[in-house]
């Protein structure tokens, strides 16, 4: 027997008895009913009724400890009445309690925010595609029908509307192929974006973000002009040099200049200056910078060279004493027209023997190791 019947019986019990009291009166003893009741109802016979837990274990006779108490009935349900004017619990919205048992489905958000197409996590859809469009990732994408074609390509259309790649600058996409296109737009020299050039710059102008500017050059021009129209800076004394054109034609040698001044008019060591003479048989020019000498000052009356110190054969044609072989102060060339016991006119010749010319070119051998020519002049050096 469940325990809320078990409840309901002794509740009727106890009531029967109170009547049965009432029409009694004090001091009767009821008979009990062996049908209806097992306990005596009265205060005193309740307390002298015997233990049920001294019956066997099987007995069914409610305690009456139990009387006026309700036990929840929750077994296997889920939801509804629990007997006891309670609750075995609430069902999700959108389910109904059934039996015990919530039925149906809960309530569901849709989650279609940037979707298109496919399911929308409730059970329904966000959209559907159109004909010949499929559903991927959310979106509508049309059906590959058409398969690419890229072979031997690097770039340009694969055939199906899509790409096979595309080219960097200054290269553009020809036969698939990725070509470079010479760039020379705005340029009159550099390089063409591809390899090549976009032309090139006439000494001394250098090429600088594709135009020709004049680079000024004082690097071989101590003094005067920079080859740009400006100026190296003031020239003097201390910038003067020997150019002497000319070829060793045995074996190689040095060659000496010497210079007198007004004040010290003798050849000597103090006012001369050494430089190789070693052409291999090429006419060359040979630099010397006898104004680097300190005692190279004044007026400058004389000029010697000494071309070797031996008697090897030599050829000299061309002497300039300036800043540079083209900007010469003094300037004496063999011309053809000279004579060959007198190349340069004024100048004199000593130990210097073998002479020779074949119109554009003089030379000559040395005699007793000491070949020289000289000429005389005169020549202010400003400081």
């Amino acid at each position: 027997m469940s325990r809320a019947a078990f409840t309901l019986v002794v509740a009727l019990t106890v009531l029967a008895a109170c009547g049965a009291e009432e029409t009694s009166g004090v001091g009767s003893s009821p008979e009990p009913d062996a049908a209806s009741a097992t306990f005596p109802v009265s205060d005193t016979a309740a307390q002298d009724a015997p233990d049920p837990g001294e019956d066997s274990a099987t007995s069914t006779t409610p305690d009456v400890k139990d009387a006026g108490f309700c036990y929840p009935e929750c077994f296997a349900k889920a939801c509804g009445d629990d007997g006891c004017g309670g609750s075995c619990g609430a069902c999700p919205a959108g389910t109904v309690c059934e039996a015990g048992l919530c039925e149906g489905e809960p309530d569901c958000v849709p989650a279609c925010e940037g979707l298109a197409c496919g399911a929308d996590g409730c059970g329904g859809a966000c959209g559907s595609c159109g004909e010949g469009a499929t559903c991927e990732g959310g979106q509508c994408v049309p059906v590959q029908t058409c398969t690419p074609d890229c072979a031997g390509k690097v770039c340009g259309p694969d055939g199906c509307g899509g790409s096979c790649g595309g080219c960097g600058a200054p290269s553009s996409c020809v036969g698939g192929q990725c070509v470079c296109e010479p760039d020379c737009t705005g340029k009159a020299c550099g390089d063409d974006g591809c390899g090549g050039s976009c032309g090139g710059c006439v000494s001394p102008d250098v090429c600088t973000g594709g135009a020709c500017v004049c680079a000024p050059d004082c690097e071989d021009n101590p003094c005067g002009d920079d080859g740009c129209g400006g100026s190296c800076g003031p020239c003097g004394c201390a910038q003067h040099k020997v150019f002497i054109r000319g070829a060793t034609l045995g074996e190689p040698s040095d060659l000496q200049v010497f210079f007198i001044t007004e004040e010290s008019p003798t050849w000597d060591e103090m006012k001369s200056k050494w430089a190789s003479f070693d052409t291999g048989g090429a006419y060359e020019t040979i630099e010397v910078a006898v104004g680097t000498k300190a005692n190279y000052s004044g007026t400058i009356t004389g000029l010697r060279i000494d071309p070797q110190n031996s008697d090897e054969p030599f050829g000299i044609d061309d002497v300039c004493v300036g800043y540079t072989p083209d900007d010469c102060l003094l300037h004496w060339s063999f011309d053809g027209a000279s004579e060959v016991t007198s190349p340069f006119f004024d100048w004199t010749l000593v130990g210097i023997g073998e002479l020779w010319t074949d119109g554009e070119r003089w030379g000559g051998q040395g005699i007793a190791g000491d070949p020289r020519f000289r000429v005389f002049f005169e020549l202010p050096c400003a400081p």
